[in-house]
């Protein structure tokens, strides 16, 4: 009986530790992908950057921005 008993609570730690794996990795995963988006979102702040100052020579680089105010 006890042996049943303890196989039954470990079944359900096992398991109980596999779900939990697998929110750790699911985790993991998204801070990646934060970090992913984030070098992203640097990279097109330094483009737009680049972009303001050119705006002012470059008339079709002054619409490009308008054009991507409006959709932002």
């Amino acid at each position: 009986m006890e042996n049943a008993l303890v196989a039954k609570v470990l079944k359900q730690l096992m398991s109980f530790l596999q779900e939990l794996k697998e929110e750790v990795e699911l985790v993991a995963s998204a801070c990646e992908e934060v970090k992913k988006l984030s070098a992203m979102f640097k990279k097109i702040h330094v483009v737009l950057d680049d972009a303001k100052k050119q705006q002012i020579k470059n008339k079709f680089v002054k619409h490009w921005i308008r054009e991507l105010k409006d959709v932002a």
